[in-house]
């Protein structure tokens, strides 16, 4: 704004809108147009003799050299130390020294020209895409929005926006208040948007005119410096957007991280460039991988954590649980509920397909349920008495059911040619048998407790193994339910007073 409201500036803006006409991209800065040393020496020439440090470090920040340097560095930047490097890059006569001498104090008015003195630079258009994003629009709700979407009023603003894959495709963005940051700015945007498109209406009843998904983000990228410079600490830039609001340091730090992982990728990409140039070629792999902060993953995320109302319940992974799925999704990881979430729509064809799949998944769990009541019923309970018949022991020895005796039992089982189980589960001859006793209800007791803990420890990485241990918890509950309720009463009173080995879960 202080740039539009210098006299020569507005000066030079009206001389070239008559030159260029309808093509509204002459405006635009480039370092092939040659006469460029001439038409900005007054832009130059504001920023100069403005005390407005904002501008002048905008300007710089297109040394790619400075940026970092001031990133890497401790000292602010004052008027006089910016003054002297924009100079560095000027003529006496004030007009841009295009050839210096020493190549890094070349100014280049990439983000400051004349075309975004009237429209918005592409990080302005990216920085309020993102912000829609925070409204769950994703990127082709952006992408198709056109102007008078915003919907603004004296008293609050609700953009619509466009959902193709649901069954309502047009959309609108919950009410934003005056006194709220969306709508103020929803009005600025709106207001720029429409003054450019007055002057010039061959630029298209759409919205957004965002950068292609094909640049980095990071200081390197021409688009992306702006927003990426404002994310460091030591920018003024930073300084004057945590001063007006210190929330900023939430998505700054994401920003920060995102352009210095890019860093290494343009560096290579240079070299490669170079290295053509002189003839020489061949792999050269990128060092990391790319990063890039998205609209729909911002969209994404927004709806996979936002909460409805105050009911946690109510949440939007949580609705499509209960309402396609008919169930409470509250036994799901918060990653499985994420996946779930991101991949689902509105549409008939995915509601069928998610009906179809939450079929099999009954099916399966049914079948899963019959797997382990059949192994169950090939089982036989037997008591100890009947244990000691079988084994051929004494009549006189008592069916006390003390551990001495039970563990002089089990021995002599396996000297039988009987395999014990780690709770006492015999088997010889493709018969099994379980006792039906106190102790071997605090043993079933016990491996069920430890295949629970493990379960809680267990990461996603072993799913085989988790889904292993589930069946034997399930098939230790089912062989438990044939006891009698007094037989687990003293069996959880055996484990109380008496110390059992911790089973092995395989």
């Amino acid at each position: 704004m202080e740039l539009l409201g210098n006299k020569d500036v507005m000066q030079q803006v009206a001389k070239m809108l008559n030159k260029c006409g309808s093509d509204y991209d002459q405006l635009r800065y480039s370092t092939f147009k040659s006469d460029r040393s001439s038409v900005y020496k007054v832009l130059a020439g504001a920023i100069l003799k403005s005390d407005n440090l904002l501008l002048k470090e905008r300007l710089l920040h297109n040394r790619t050299d400075f940026a970092y340097a001031q990133i890497e560095g401790s000292a602010p930047l004052t008027i006089d130390e910016a003054n002297r490097l924009i100079k560095l890059g000027l003529r006496r006569t004030g007009t841009l020294d295009i050839y210096p001498e020493n190549n890094d104090h070349k100014l280049f008015f990439h983000n400051i020209d004349y075309l975004f003195l009237l429209k918005h630079t592409p990080s302005e258009e990216m920085a309020f895409a993102w912000l829609l994003a925070t409204d769950r629009v994703q990127l082709t709700g952006v992408k198709e929005m056109l102007q008078g979407d915003l919907r603004i009023t004296p008293s609050v603003a609700s953009p619509i926006f466009l959902k193709h894959r649901s069954e309502q495709s047009v959309r609108d963005v919950p009410m934003h208040f005056r006194k709220s940051m969306q709508y103020q700015a929803y009005c600025e945007f709106d207001e720029l948007k429409k003054s450019f498109h007055r002057r010039f209406p061959e630029s298209g009843e759409f919205m957004f005119d965002l950068p292609v998904t094909g640049n980095l983000q990071g200081v390197d990228s021409v688009l992306y410096r702006p927003l990426a410079m404002a994310a460091f600490q030591q920018s003024l830039n930073y300084q004057t957007l945590y001063d007006a609001d210190s929330e900023i340091e939430l998505f700054a730090d994401i920003l920060r991280r995102v352009s210095l992982n890019n860093r290494p990728i343009w560096n290579n990409k240079k070299r490669r460039r170079e290295n053509a140039a002189i003839g020489i070629t061949g792999q050269n792999p990128t060092p990391v991988k790319r990063q890039t902060i998205s609209i729909t993953a911002i969209a994404q995320s927004r709806a996979i954590l936002d909460v409805d109302g105050a009911n946690p319940g109510n949440e939007g992974f949580e609705k499509y649980s209960q309402e396609v799925v008919g169930a409470d999704a509250t036994a799901h990881s918060p990653g499985v509920k994420e996946v779930v979430y991101m991949h689902s729509s509105e549409t008939k064809y995915r509601l069928n397909k998610r009906a179809l799949f939450a079929t099999h998944v009954g099916h399966l769990m049914v079948e899963d349920a019959r797997k382990v009541q059949a192994a169950i019923r090939d089982e036989a309970l037997i008591s100890v008495a009947q244990l000691k018949v079988m084994l051929g022991w004494a009549q006189v020895k008592s069916d006390s059911g003390e551990i001495e005796e039970f563990d002089e039992l089990l021995l002599s089982a396996q000297r039988a040619g009987y395999t014990i189980s780690p709770f006492g589960q015999l088997e010889k001859d493709s018969k099994t048998f379980i006792i039906t006793n106190a102790i071997t209800a605090a043993l079933l007791i016990g491996y069920r407790d430890e295949c629970i803990n493990q379960l809680k420890k267990s990461s996603i990485e072993d799913e085989l193994k988790a889904f292993s241990i589930a069946m034997q918890a399930a098939y230790v509950e089912d062989a438990l339910e044939r006891f009698d309720q007094q037989t687990i009463a003293k069996g959880k009173d055996m484990l109380k007073k008496h110390t059992f080995p911790t089973p092995v879960i395989r």
